[in-house]
């Protein structure tokens, strides 16, 4: 499962959850992981002011709770994807979701959203050379049944891509609700 279904399941399965509030050491545990995810729970404990055990069992229920996950981002730059490009799709009304999941299989493809904007859907690509986006845009996209005018930007110069939701004042506070997944029951054996 990748983080988009991850995210999408979150999101239909709310209702299921139940609702709990984060406290100053769940938000502070929260800042430092996304700072840094690779610190230590006896470094976070240190930082924090509290026992390693205890760092340990906050993290793993924030886990748990699908509140937050532990990720590797890799620079795609650095892997040989020097053409990063944003696609806007529009498409016949009753294909959008057919064409969604078509877009969603090519593996180029790393992003793709439904909008209520200018475009029915957005992918974002990643191409090592223009050859690939060129047999991208005219073979694969072309594929897709349904589609009937694109645009795509090439992107120049990526100036932010965060993925700290805890960074702005406007951002999840102490005591905020938060849906997290009930509790769920191991069977013993």
């Amino acid at each position: 499962m990748d983080l988009i279904d991850t995210l999408n399941e979150a999101r239909s399965n709310m209702q299921r959850h139940s609702e709990t509030k984060l406290d100053k050491l769940d938000m502070a545990l929260l800042k430092e992981l996304e700072a840094d995810g690779r610190q230590s729970t006896s470094g976070l404990a240190k930082k924090l002011g509290v026992s390693r055990n205890h760092v340990g069992k906050r993290l793993a229920q924030l886990l748990d709770s699908g509140v937050t996950r532990v990720v590797a981002f890799s620079d795609p730059a650095i892997l040989g994807y020097r053409i990063f490009t944003m696609i806007g799709i529009n498409v016949s009304p009753k294909r959008v979701n057919a064409a969604a999941t078509r877009l969603k299989a090519f593996p180029s493809v790393h992003l793709v959203v439904t909008t209520a904007g200018r475009y029915h859907i957005v992918i974002y690509t990643l191409f090592k050379t223009s050859k690939e986006l060129s047999d991208f845009i005219t073979k694969e996209l072309a594929s897709v049944p349904g589609i009937t005018s694109t645009e795509t930007m090439v992107i120049l110069e990526m100036h932010k891509m965060s993925f700290s939701y805890l960074a702005s004042e406007h951002a999840i506070t102490e005591g905020a609700p938060v849906k997290r997944k009930a509790a769920s029951s191991k069977a013993s054996s």
